[in-house]
């Protein structure tokens, strides 16, 4: 009842533009969309947070580290495997000086092994396995060129190389999210796997893949998502088409697994 009077009021209100932009911002803020500044939008406090009582962590889509780098830096005993394919942005980050903890893979995770074709940018972290549509964004820059990587699964990539649980797993992998949740379903299923952060945003149009596919994963392991924000994670109890807005954005999920660190 509040929310319907609430929406009866808004309606009678006149046509602001300023008040569309102040409420719009205001939103982005307190949720964490739209803010890719890990510092402020809440991934931080989940590092701080979580991340000190992992024992393993995966960072699916590494770049040039510097989330792995932020994850060393509140737990320097961590096991961390890091995942980044093409050749040029894997030397800058094995160029960091890793400890003899870090594996640096140049390697992608998907739903499959085998190989395929990734579209290069000037901007790294643009990188992806689907032609992104950035015509007219501010993003608007054309590919540079497309090159073969090698792929592997989460589930395969763990039991070739003798790892139990991974506590952690950072996924930013530019539209291929889903496919990487769904190469890690057999590890979820049989609890090895605790806590996952995924981005969602635009990405998510170039690929086809959708958020409600991370609840349909999940949800029946008793997986249970949290949209991250400035404040912390903040439960999203089910799915609705409502939060299915491709906005930037990051999210966790809880597997029963991680109720040991959370």
């Amino acid at each position: 009842m509040v929310k319907k009077a609430i929406a009866g009021l808004i309606t009678r209100l006149p046509h602001s533009t300023a008040l569309i932009t102040a409420c719009t911002l205001y939103i982005n803020a307190k949720t964490g969309r739209n803010n890719p500044d890990g510092a402020t939008n809440g991934e931080s406090l989940v590092v701080k947070r979580f991340l000190p009582r992992c024992k393993v962590a995966f960072d699916i889509g590494a770049n040039i580290g510097d989330w792995s780098r932020d994850a060393l830096a509140v737990n320097p005993n961590l096991e961390l495997h890091c995942f980044e394919p093409t050749p040029a942005t894997h030397a800058k980050l094995l160029s960091r000086g890793w400890p003899g903890r870090v594996k640096v893979n140049r390697l992608a995770l998907s739903d499959r092994q085998g190989t395929a074709q990734i579209h290069t940018y000037a901007h790294d972290g643009m990188n992806s396995l689907f032609r992104r549509d950035l015509a007219g964004s501010e993003s608007d820059q054309p590919v540079l060129a497309t090159e073969t990587i090698n792929l592997d699964t989460f589930d395969e990539y763990r039991k070739a190389h003798n790892i139990g649980r991974v506590d952690f797993v950072k996924i930013d992998v530019e539209g291929n999210e889903i496919n990487v949740m769904r190469g890690m379903i057999e590890s979820a299923r049989t609890g090895n796997v605790g806590l996952i952060q995924f981005e969602y945003g635009g990405t998510y149009m170039d690929s086809g893949a959708r958020l409600r596919e991370a609840f349909s994963i999940f949800g029946p392991m008793g997986g249970r998502l949290y949209r991250i924000t400035p404040g912390g994670p903040r439960e999203q109890k089910s799915y609705s088409t409502e939060i299915e807005d491709f906005q930037y954005q990051n999210w966790l999920v809880r597997l029963p697994a991680a109720d040991a660190i959370w």
